[in-house]
């Protein structure tokens, strides 16, 4: 109550003879042993603002101290308040969560929350992912740690993965993975790659109408001698491909209808605005992880309510269907990675198969590619 009489957080009704004030409901006050932490449910009045609530959150941490999350949207809002503050180092363990990874279809790694609970959503559950944040929020980590316990998770039949590296720096610790279509390094060869993503989608498409089923999981229950693997196109910096006539309607498409056929997108960007990625394709992005940004201004524009208190690298607000919160994403370095993945990599093409790749890129630059599951012996992709 103090904290809504500090905010002004009310409904004021006036009569000739008298104002009335109207308060929010506090509906349930829940003391969480295991969290360390309480919960506090309430409702506004009607015809009560709810920015006066979202816009204030600084009156509540005056009350409660730094650690709180506050969430809600239109009248009903919870108040988390914890005794302790988010940790700032988590390591990646691949062992600790491997159980948890197996329980999903496309097991998402995000990161811990403060009730100290790793978070690991199910992109098939979800939708299109955006990343955002400047150089240093946690970004490029995350992003490891997403496609790694992906990888070590699931076999090439599976999942499998068409990777954009437009800054030639991230992706390539990825290659020669059985799991790994190829990873383009500009639009001139990614642009082929995302052809043929497009020519199975239209495929897997007129197989969902055919047998009148609504998704791709349904259709692998009906045939399961199909090889119809989950394709994640995943693109770092996709912000440089704004320009591209070509290659942007293709990731709009997918952005559309691939979800119902198996095909997601991962796209990351220092901040994701409309300007830049188009109002449709962002909002299909609702799936969402959001670092540090530059300024306020730029904090807005990727969605954040907030972006001055994400100063530790790797913390982060975890946008989905069912709110948001804050989270501190796991470390992964490089080096981490690439030790995890080589016992999967296979080994170099020899000098004679290199050279029939060459020779038949010249003719048909999607011909180099491999067809959809089942194609890590295929020494000639």
């Amino acid at each position: 109550m103090r904290a809504f009489k500090l905010g002004n957080i009310h409904k004021q009704t006036k009569t000739e003879s008298k104002t009335y004030t109207r308060y929010p409901t506090i509906h349930d006050v829940h003391i969480d042993n295991e969290r360390e932490a309480v919960r506090f449910t309430f409702t506004l009045p009607d015809g009560t603002n709810p920015d006066l609530v979202l816009n204030q959150e600084w009156v509540f941490k005056q009350c409660f101290g730094k650690n709180i999350e506050l969430d809600g949207k239109v009248k009903k809002f919870i108040l988390w308040c914890y005794a302790n503050d988010m940790p700032e180092n988590i390591k990646y363990s691949y062992e600790e969560i491997e159980h948890r990874l197996n329980k999903k279809l496309i097991p998402i790694l995000c990161g811990v929350d403060r009730s100290s609970f790793m978070n690991i959503l199910d992109m098939s559950e979800e939708h299109h992912m955006l990343l955002t944040g400047t150089t240093g929020s946690g970004k490029s980590s995350s992003i490891r740690a997403i496609l790694t316990s992906l990888i070590l998770n699931k076999s090439p039949d599976d999942i499998q993965f068409l990777l954009g590296d437009l800054k030639y720096s991230e992706f390539g610790i990825y290659k020669r993975l059985p799991h790994v279509m190829g990873v383009f390094m500009d639009a001139k060869t990614l642009l082929p790659a995302l052809v043929l993503i497009e020519k199975e989608m239209e495929r897997r498409g007129k197989l969902l109408d055919k047998y009148d089923v609504e998704s791709i999981y349904e259709l692998k229950k009906i045939l399961p001698s199909q090889k119809l693997p989950v394709i994640m196109v995943c693109i770092d910096e996709v912000i440089l491909l704004k320009e591209n006539k070509k290659i942007m309607p293709i990731i709009e498409r997918i952005s559309c209808i691939g979800r119902s056929n198996g095909i997601y997108l991962l796209l990351s960007m220092q901040r994701g605005d409309a300007k830049s990625l188009g109002g449709q394709l962002k909002n299909n992005l609702t799936f969402r992880m959001s670092g540090k940004q530059s300024d306020e201004i730029n904090a807005k524009i990727s969605g954040l309510k907030k972006s001055s208190d994400l100063k530790t690298a790797g913390r982060m607000i975890l946008q989905t269907k069912d709110g948001e919160k804050e989270i501190q994403v796991p470390y992964m370095d490089k080096k981490k990675a690439k030790e995890l993945l080589e016992p999967l990599r296979l080994p170099p093409l020899t000098d004679k198969e290199a050279l029939e790749v060459q020779e038949t890129s010249k003719n048909d630059d999607i011909a180099t590619l491999p067809t959809f599951g089942g194609f890590a012996d295929d020494r000639k992709r």
